[in-house]
């Protein structure tokens, strides 16, 4: 929908500002003041509708983006429901967010052991590759694919300090 609407707006945006500057310039203001006012009336009106035409573009455009962040929001939230949670002896799934620009983000914490960066190395590649798979043929998450969403997900230690932030673009699912 997004880019759909992106297109769109591109298209529309140069017609109407084509259009607009062509008629604004065609106005030539003569002489004579009734007139004149007359013509600045005119030149007031495609300023109007400029501005009307662009509050609705950009209205409609990013209610889509919201759509998405409300449905985004309630999955993190439906998550978030059994967070935190052991995942095995030394992850912690912590939460499931939503940023204002649609990136979904998974936060660990690495818990039990000396060397959290190591560990979360280690497993990365791995991890990468399933996350992967999960998401270019798990039918639940097609909101992802279909909206083109970055998945993050970040892995602290235990004095919550940023180990390692894997970040999916579409371009790695899709």
């Amino acid at each position: 929908y997004t880019q759909i609407c992106q297109r769109t707006f591109q298209v529309n945006f140069t017609c109407f500002i084509e259009f607009i500057i062509q008629k604004y310039y065609q106005l030539k203001c003569p002489s004579d003041f009734s007139e004149w006012t007359h013509c600045l009336l005119m030149q007031k009106r495609y300023i109007i509708l400029t501005v009307a035409f662009f509050s609705i573009l950009l209205t409609r455009c990013n209610s889509g983006d919201k759509e998405l962040n409300r449905k985004l929001s309630e999955m993190a939230a439906s998550i978030n429901e059994s967070a935190p949670v052991m995942l095995d002896g030394y992850t912690r799934f912590e939460e499931a967010s939503v940023s204002s620009d649609n990136v979904f983000r998974y936060r660990y914490t690495v818990l039990n052991t000396t060397n959290p960066d190591s560990l979360v190395e280690s497993g990365a590649v791995a991890l990468v590759e399933n996350i992967k798979k999960e998401f270019s043929g798990n039918p639940d998450l097609l909101i992802f694919k279909e909206n083109k969403v970055v998945i993050e997900y970040m892995y602290n230690d235990e004095n919550n300090r940023n180990i390692n932030l894997i970040r999916i673009t579409p371009d790695d699912y899709q």
